[in-house]
C-alpha cells in the first residue's frame, strides 16, 4: 500500500508540473500575440521624422524658405482618442515659428494625417516632394495685447518666467455641442523658444506654448515681447487651432479667442492632409 501511495503522489506531482508548464506556455503565447498587436512606437516616430522632411514651405511673395527644426518639438500621445503616438513639427523664419504640423497614424497599415496650421502674416506655399498641396492665405493669427501690466524683463531668463506667467493667465477648452466644455491642460514648458539672435527689429523675445489633451497639442499659444516705435515694451499673445473641434480661450472668464468646427481646405489657415503608406 505504501508503494502504491508513493506512486500516486509521484503521479500527482508530475501532473501538477505538466499543468504549470502548460499554463506558462499559454501565457507566453498570449503575451507574444499581444506584443504583435502593439504598435512599434519607435518605428512610427522615425517615420514621422522622415515624412516631415518630405514637406517644404515658403512665403508666397518673396519665396523665402521656412526652416524645419531638426526634431519635433513634441512627441505626444492621446489616450482619450486612442492615438498612441503623434509628433508636432515646427518651421521657422527669422527666429519665429511660421508653420506647425501635427502628424499621427490613422490606421494599422501606416497611413498618416498631417494637420497644417499657418502662424504667418504671409501667404505660404506648401509642397510634398515638389507637388503643390497647400497655399494658405496670410494673416493666419491675430495678436492681442496682454491686459496685465507686466514690464518686459531685461534678461532672457526673466522673460521666460514672465512668459510662463502670462500663459497661465489663460485657459483653453474644446466644445462639443451642448456638452460641458472639455478643459485643456497648459504645458508650462514652451514647445519652442524664439531664436533671439534672428528676430526682426522690434521683436524682443517670444515662446510657443500648447494647451493639450493627454500630451496632444490642441491649441497653440504664442507669447511675444515687442518694442514699439516710441520705445514702449509690451507683451502680446495669439492663438491657433490644432484640432478640427470647436475651441476657445478665456481670460478672466471672458472669451478672447474662439474657432468653430474646422473648415479645412487648400487656402485655409488650418488644413488636414492625408498621406498613404
Amino acid at each position: 500500500m505504501t508503494q502504491i501511495a508513493n506512486c500516486v503522489r509521484t503521479f500527482e506531482v508530475i501532473a501538477k508540473v505538466i499543468l504549470i508548464l502548460t499554463c506558462l506556455q499559454c501565457l507566453a503565447a498570449a503575451q507574444a500575440v499581444d506584443a504583435s498587436k502593439d504598435p512599434d512606437i519607435s518605428a512610427i516616430r522615425n517615420r514621422f521624422q522622415q515624412s516631415a522632411g518630405e514637406f517644404a514651405f515658403e512665403t508666397s511673395n518673396s519665396g523665402e524658405k521656412l526652416q524645419l527644426l531638426d526634431r519635433p518639438v513634441s512627441n505626444w500621445s492621446n489616450p482619450e482618442r486612442k492615438t498612441p503616438a503623434g509628433a508636432l513639427f515646427v518651421w521657422t523664419l527669422n527666429g519665429r515659428p511660421e508653420m506647425v504640423m501635427s502628424t499621427y497614424p490613422t490606421d494599422a497599415v501606416g497611413n498618416f494625417e498631417h494637420e497644417f496650421q499657418s502662424l504667418s502674416v504671409n501667404e505660404l506655399v506648401g509642397t510634398l516632394n515638389g507637388r503643390l498641396i497647400w497655399e494658405p492665405r496670410g494673416d493666419a493669427i491675430l495678436w492681442q495685447q496682454v491686459s496685465d501690466k507686466i514690464p518686459v524683463g531685461k534678461t532672457p531668463s526673466m522673460r521666460l518666467v514672465q512668459m510662463r506667467r502670462i500663459a497661465g493667465l489663460y485657459t483653453a477648452s474644446l466644445k462639443f455641442g451642448d456638452q460641458p466644455n472639455k478643459l485643456l491642460r497648459l504645458q508650462t514648458t514652451p514647445l519652442y523658444r524664439f531664436d533671439i539672435e534672428k528676430l526682426p527689429h522690434g521683436v524682443l523675445d517670444g515662446a510657443m506654448f500648447a494647451f493639450v489633451q493627454g500630451t496632444d497639442p490642441e491649441v497653440i499659444m504664442l507669447v511675444e515681447a515687442r518694442k514699439s516705435a516710441d520705445g514702449e515694451e509690451l507683451w502680446f499673445v495669439s492663438f491657433a487651432r490644432m484640432t478640427v473641434v470647436t475651441a476657445q480661450v478665456e481670460y478672466q472668464s471672458n472669451v478672447v479667442w474662439e474657432v468653430q468646427w474646422g473648415r479645412t481646405g487648400f487656402n485655409s489657415h488650418y488644413n488636414v492632409f492625408r498621406s498613404a503608406n
